[in-house]
């Protein structure tokens, strides 16, 4: 790998005479799939990630670490790289050159640098120059930041290693000049903004967020997890997410935005980018020392499908990564049949529910195909079953058990029996039980799946959280509490324990020492 002061670069691959000619003789094979891809996997993607809803970062852009009111613990991120208006051209042109054949004098466009002599270049810096004098005497005008006083160690700069060697040392040396030594104070939060460049073109606009003293370990001590956004997602909507969930495992998170969103260049076309861009994170950890055993992956929704789907290929490769999928999916198909079967009603009779089973079949013979051929069809339930059940963990809102009649059951996206992966393991377990009943012998494996309380997995909407019309899916985890239980343990708190049993070897209670499990949880405080 390649590494230039936050800029990595992966290598690319090379193809041999012998991958060329096979790929020439597989083209009338493929061609049906490329004319779909063509025609419908863009607009797949856009209702399945649905990037132009990504928030953009602004120049001056204000951060909540916590949910306090009065905002004490806010940073300010000051972002050096202006957009480019050609952004969405250049990412189909990347696109294009990672698909078919390379475009050289697309490498500056990949690479860009702001230069010390070019005119516009050095007056963006010297425009920036000074609104971060301005955040530090509290005279800001940019939005959410009138009238905050910011420290200087609470002012995090992203993008210098888009700026060439000079401008580079100019940039410093105004700063000291300017506004003397206080610029050189350590930052109280730990923040690393980076840039990945992947295999296949991809430019990746990322973020390593450390919990103290973490960034001081050998690289094959340190623990890492890597989050898959979900759905019109960046990653500067997760900033305060990964700082909690980073001070609490003991580990550095990484957050990063796919292809084409917001700052990071390219084109999410298939499923098979996103997870490419997911694996491109974790190749960089490897490359820079990091053990597979220390690495993982976690995503919402569908980052839970692109994290699942990225750690079996890992695993298939025998790197024993770790994985958290919350409140997901087991397949495109799966999603679309269970959207149609929600709140069916039970009567045979009823021409409502022949409607429903109509439509479904209607997705599996007609949709199911199409979306295949485009690339989308997302398959988590067979990754998940590829992955070790030590190295797994899930989470799903389910609250069948709640006192409130008015409350809700399920998470209002995800239809919980048929599609949401929680289902599956439902299914997986019910198989073992009967397995068990008929006096068949279980393998390790499946005796650890069959002492798995799904109880400890199961979470709702906490009852003094206000949902003002909204599905519990888009609630954020820190406001989602064990279901059917008196332990004080919130989603977020889920994945902080799961990633420290498997990182650390520290048990999550079993249910026979609930009690102690509660009061190991109750230091544990929501953001």
């Amino acid at each position: 790998m390649k590494q230039q002061p936050g800029y990595y670069i992966l290598p690319k691959p090379t193809k041999s005479f012998w991958d060329s000619l096979l790929f020439v003789i597989k083209i009338p094979i493929s061609l049906p799939g490329w004319i779909v891809s063509f025609l419908l996997a863009r607009i797949i993607t856009n209702i399945i990630l649905n990037p132009t809803q990504a928030k953009s970062q602004r120049p001056v852009h204000l951060v909540h670490l916590t949910d306090s009111p009065h905002g004490e613990n806010n940073i300010v991120i000051v972002n050096l790289l202006p957009k480019p208006w050609y952004k969405t051209l250049a990412d189909f042109l990347l696109k294009f050159s990672s698909t078919f054949f390379r475009l050289p004098f697309l490498a500056a466009i990949k690479q860009k640098q702001l230069r010390y002599d070019n005119a516009d270049d050095k007056a963006h810096i010297d425009k920036l120059i000074y609104d971060i004098g301005l955040l530090s005497q509290g005279d800001a005008t940019d939005n959410d930041c009138v009238g905050i006083v910011c420290d200087w160690e609470k002012i995090h700069v992203k993008g210098i290693e888009h700026l060439d060697d000079e401008l580079r040392a100019y940039f410093f040396q105004q700063l000291q000049e300017q506004y003397g030594a206080d610029v050189l104070k350590p930052r109280t939060t730990n923040i690393e903004f980076f840039t990945l460049e992947s295999p296949d073109d991809a430019v990746l606009d990322s973020i390593a967020v450390s919990a103290q003293n973490e960034d001081s370990k050998a690289m094959s001590e340190r623990k890492f997890v890597i989050v898959c956004l979900a759905h019109g997602q960046s990653y500067v909507d997760w900033i305060k997410r990964f700082h909690y969930s980073a001070e609490k495992i003991g580990c550095t998170v990484v957050g990063f935005n796919y292809r084409g969103i917001d700052y990071s260049k390219g084109l999410v076309w298939t499923e098979n980018n996103m997870i490419d861009d997911a694996i491109s994170q974790v190749e960089r950890l490897l490359a820079l020392g990091a053990k597979p055993e220390n690495i993982g992956l976690e995503g919402m929704c569908v980052g839970g499908s692109i994290a699942t789907l990225a750690a079996a290929r890992l695993h298939e490769r025998d790197l024993k990564v770790k994985l958290y999928n919350e409140r997901s999916f087991r397949s495109t198909a799966r999603f679309l049949a269970g959207s149609v079967l929600s709140d069916a009603p039970s009567s045979l009779l009823s021409p409502v529910t022949w409607l429903r089973y109509s439509l479904v079949i209607f997705v599996y013979v007609v949709l199911a195909p199409v979306i295949w051929l485009a690339g989308w069809h997302l398959d988590a339930a067979s990754a998940w079953d590829k992955i070790p059940f030590a190295d797994k963990s899930y989470s799903v809102i389910r609250n069948a058990m709640d006192e409130n009649p008015n409350a809700p059951k399920h998470d209002g996206i995800i239809e919980d029996s048929w599609s949401s992966m929680a289902s599956l393991v439902d299914e997986t377990r019910a198989s073992l039980v009967d397995k068990k009943q008929l006096g068949q012998s279980l393998t390790p494996e499946e005796t650890m799946q069959l002492a798995d309380t799904p109880d400890k997995h199961h979470f709702k909407v906490d009852p003094q959280f206000a949902l003002e019309n909204k599905k519990p899916h888009v609630i954020a985890s820190r406001h989602l509490v064990l279901a059917n239980s008196d332990i004080p343990l919130r989603m977020s708190d889920h994945m902080v324990a799961s990633f420290k049993d498997k990182f650390f070897q520290s048990p999550i209670a079993s249910s026979s020492d609930e009690p102690n499990r509660s009061r190991s949880t109750a230091d544990v405080l929501p953001i």
